[in-house]
């Protein structure tokens, strides 16, 4: 997990950060997610046959996973969730939005 806030104290020109470099995508869809307080469904959780990077750019969130790991998030936070991993979003704040991008390899 990083976080898109975190930058250098000082630089002296423009700063460019490789956040997610695929050359192998096969398709990709890109969503804002307005989460409002609400968490996962309670019908179980999500496995997915693709590729999830979230952002979080207002309000926090948990991730929990199928290993019992619960990530932490916050405004700027970012976290690749790959494919067929065990998720649920157990928590989210009222003004949670998310940017999610999810994308599948041509090669699997």
């Amino acid at each position: 997990m990083s976080n898109i806030f975190d930058l250098p104290a000082v630089s002296p020109k423009e700063l460019f950060d490789t956040i997610l470099d695929r050359q192998d995508v096969e398709w990709m869809k890109i969503e804002r997610i307005a989460s409002y307080g609400l968490p996962s469904p309670d019908s179980g959780w999500y496995v997915q046959d693709w590729e999830e990077w979230v952002l979080i750019v207002r309000g926090s969130a948990q991730i929990e996973f199928g290993d019992g790991r619960i990530s932490e998030l916050a405004e700027g936070d970012n976290l690749l969730i790959g494919r067929n991993i065990k998720h649920k979003v157990p928590f989210t704040t009222e003004d949670c939005v998310w940017l999610a991008v999810h994308f599948k390899s041509k090669i699997i």
